[in-house]
This record gives C-alpha cells, sequence and structure tokens, in this order.
C-alpha cells in the first residue's frame, strides 16, 4: 500500500474551516464518464470544501486531470487478482480497501465518504468509518445495474480466453450471494444514498427518505462555441469547413454501442451531404474500431484522436455540430452528452438510460437502443438537417441544459451536514 500524502502533509492541509469531504472510487483515471464525473466534483466542490480522493486501482498517469494537490490524492494499488467482481478475491478486496479508507479517515477527519459505486466500496467505506462522526455516502452511476444487466457478463467474458473467460464466470455467479448482502448492506447503513436516473430508484428505494436524486453538474468550462472558435477548432482537428461534424466521445467499449455506430457511418457514407465523425477515447475495442474502419473504407468520414484532455475535449465540442452516443446499457446520463449540450451541440443518442429521453426532448433525435433503423434514420435527418433548422435545435438545447433538474451534489452535501441529529452507522 502507499499514498501520495504524508501524514505531516496531510496534517497541514486539513488546517482549514472548510468541511473535509473523501471522494472513494475504485479507479481513476477509467477512460470513461467516471473519470469527468469526478473531476466535475472537484471543480465544483473545492474550495467550500477540502477535498481528497481515495483511489484503488489508478489509471494511467497521462490522462490525470484531476485540479488537486497530489497531497489530497490518496492511492492503494491494485492487482486484477483480487476482483471485486469474483469470489473469493471479492472478500479480499473488501478487507484490503476497507484498511486503505480506515487510515485515510484516521489521518484527514472527514465530515463525510462518498462511495462512487454501490457495490464494491460501501462496505468498506462503511467498515472504515464505524465508530466515528464521519458520514457515509453512497452513490452510484451503472456499476451496480450493470452487473445485472444479462448483456453485461457475455460481454466482460468474450474480452478474455476460453480459459479466463470460463474462470471468470465461476467466480462470477459464486460471488453472487456476497454481491445482493453487499448492496442490501449499503442502502440499509449508508447515511445516504444518492442517485441519478431512474433505473436506480428501485434499487434503492428501501432507504425511504435517505436515498435522493440528484442531477449531474453541468462542467462549467463547457460553453457554445463564437463563429471564430469554431473554425479555429475544425483547423486544429483538421476537419473542414463545411462539413457536418458529428463526435463520439468516450470510453471505447461493448456497452457503447460501437458496432451499431460503424454500420450507420458505412450506410451513409455516400450521402450527398459532406459529413465526417470524430471518435474520441481509448478501451477495449479500440483496436477492433480501427481495423473496421479500414475494412469498410471509412477513412475519409470516421477519424479517431485516441483519449483527449478537457481542453481537447472542449476543442472537439466548438467543431462539432452534433453529438452522437448509442450506448446500450445504463450507466446514468452520460456526461458526454451534458458537455456536449452545454456548447450548444445537438444530440443524436439512444434512449438508455430513460433519463437522456427527457433531458434531450425536442432539441434533438433520440432513438430505440440497438435499433440501427432507427439510428440510421435520425443520423441521415441530422445530415441532411438544413442550417436554419439547426441553429433553432442549437437555442432549444442550450434551453434543456439550462432546466436540468436541481438539486445537485453540492445542494445535497449541504443538507446533509446541516442534518447533524440523523447518524446511521454499521
Amino acid at each position: 500500500m502507499h499514498r501520495h500524502s504524508s501524514p505531516s502533509e496531510a496534517s497541514i492541509a486539513t488546517e482549514t474551516s472548510a468541511p473535509v469531504l473523501l471522494f472513494a472510487l475504485h479507479r481513476y483515471p477509467d477512460g470513461g464518464g467516471i473519470s469527468s464525473i469526478l473531476e466535475n466534483y472537484v471543480a465544483e466542490l473545492e474550495g467550500p470544501y477540502e477535498v481528497h480522493v481515495a483511489i484503488v486501482e489508478p489509471g494511467p498517469s497521462e490522462q490525470y486531470n484531476l485540479a488537486l494537490d497530489k497531497s489530497r490524492v490518496n492511492v492503494l494499488g491494485y492487482s486484477n487478482a483480487i476482483n471485486p467482481s469474483l469470489m473469493p478475491t471479492s472478500l479480499f478486496y473488501t478487507a484490503s480497501v476497507a484498511s486503505f479508507l480506515r487510515g485515510i479517515v484516521k489521518r484527514i477527519s472527514p465530515q463525510v465518504v462518498v462511495t462512487q459505486d454501490a457495490l464494491y466500496l460501501p462496505i468498506p467505506a462503511l467498515v472504515a468509518c464505524r465508530k466515528s462522526p464521519t458520514r457515509v455516502v453512497v452513490m452510484d452511476h451503472g456499476t451496480l445495474t450493470n452487473v445485472y444487466e444479462q448483456s453485461w457478463l457475455p460481454m466482460i467474458a468474450e474480452r478474455m480466453g476460453v480459459v479466463k473467460s470460463l474462470l471468470f464466470k465461476i467466480g462470477f455467479h459464486a460471488d453472487r450471494p456476497w454481491r445482493e448482502m453487499r448492496w442490501r448492506l449499503a442502502v440499509r447503513y449508508a447515511d445516504e444514498v444518492w442517485f441519478t436516473g431512474e433505473e436506480l430508484r428501485p434499487w434503492f428505494q428501501s432507504a425511504g427518505p435517505r436515498a435522493k436524486e440528484y442531477s449531474q453538474s453541468v462542467p462549467r468550462e463547457y460553453y457554445p462555441a463564437t463563429s471564430r472558435e469554431r473554425e479555429e477548432a475544425r483547423e486544429e482537428l483538421g476537419l473542414s469547413e463545411h462539413a457536418r461534424v458529428f463526435n463520439s466521445v468516450g470510453r471505447l467499449d461493448g456497452e457503447k454501442g460501437l458496432d451499431d455506430l460503424i454500420e450507420v457511418a458505412e450506410r451513409l457514407a455516400g450521402s450527398a451531404v459532406p459529413w465526417q465523425l470524430v471518435v474520441a477515447g481509448d478501451g477495449s475495442l479500440s483496436p477492433w474500431l480501427n481495423k473496421e474502419v479500414q475494412r469498410r473504407g471509412l477513412e475519409e468520414r470516421v477519424l479517431f484522436t485516441g483519449r483527449l484532455n478537457r481542453h481537447e475535449l472542449v476543442r472537439l465540442q466548438h467543431a462539432s455540430d452534433f453529438h452522437v452516443y448509442a450506448g446500450t446499457i445504463s450507466c446514468g446520463v452520460s456526461i458526454c452528452l451534458l458537455e456536449a449540450m452545454a456548447s450548444g451541440v445537438v444530440p443524436v443518442v439512444s434512449d438508455v438510460p430513460r433519463a437522456q429521453v427527457d433531458l434531450v426532448g425536442d432539441s434533438g433525435w433520440v432513438f430505440p437502443a440497438g435499433d440501427i433503423g432507427a439510428f440510421s434514420s435520425a443520423f441521415s435527418a441530422a445530415i441532411e438537417l438544413p442550417t436554419g433548422e439547426h441553429d433553432n435545435l442549437r437555442a432549444k438545447v442550450l434551453e434543456q441544459i439550462g432546466q436540468l433538474r436541481r438539486p445537485t451534489i453540492a445542494t445535497l452535501l449541504d443538507d446533509l451536514l446541516a442534518d447533524r441529529d440523523n447518524l446511521r452507522r454499521l
């Protein structure tokens, strides 16, 4: 076990009047939405709160984008041999992470620990905060619901060889009783459970008034581009000034509907209206996706950028007319969709999760997840959309994002700390 911070650094860091907040998450950077969610929370809360982060598994250092001093970032280190999804390694994971979090809680005495999933981290957090005044909040962005999706296990297993796939399936099925117990204990004993999107409501309803729905933070640095900024962004990315530009941003994994996206791109490659698709991100399907684009002769239509930092993502949104998301498994409202809409980019997205249907409204296109015909029709309509109608949709996009539901996580934290009497503990 190692940490970036030393006891002396931590003691200096906690000498402030701001409440101390600890976010615990399994992996950062993760190449997907959790990284953006955490970065948005830090940007919103640092200042009013003294924000610390506990990371079980560190991702690629070049993707690190937290605006925090290293003394606030605690890293356990992780081996995939101790997988939280499999029995018996999930038991070792729970014990190891509980010890890791207990050490941080003793050292910085946070007012609140917020776990970024409702499956793997709540029990370690509850154990770490036992017999302390620290509140425990459980959040989830899809980890809990994903493992119960019928398509999730086959999707994960197919990335492995035959032997590893078989062992993973055995361990995953053996872990089910402990998996059920973990999230039920989390819902029962956490001080509060926070969720966004209707998919998680049934899982948390037994928490009663402690279950609270919130809105994702809209990133502050995303804003509609001026004509000059749009031209500069397109020039920087090597995009045509006159083409309809679509972007697809996120982790390149099976649940993102990338096979449907490439199929639709091939169907519409012969369109008389010039268009280009920029795919930003990385993941397990990156090699396959590149090969498919070459095999189908889509090199002129589809551009890969790899994973981008926040500044580069803003530039991509400024260069874009449309944002595409074809996800098939509910992981909560796409952060990339929020970033795009905050930039005035018109969405062409699937109806998973359901909250995206309400968020988009009549400001873009929503198609049934997995329906290639409907997806193709929506994409084609976007390509053919007259400029004046695009401007009207852009105005509606900004209106929709401006009406995003409240409360935000900041409001929930303020309310939680104001309630000094209602403290639950395992």
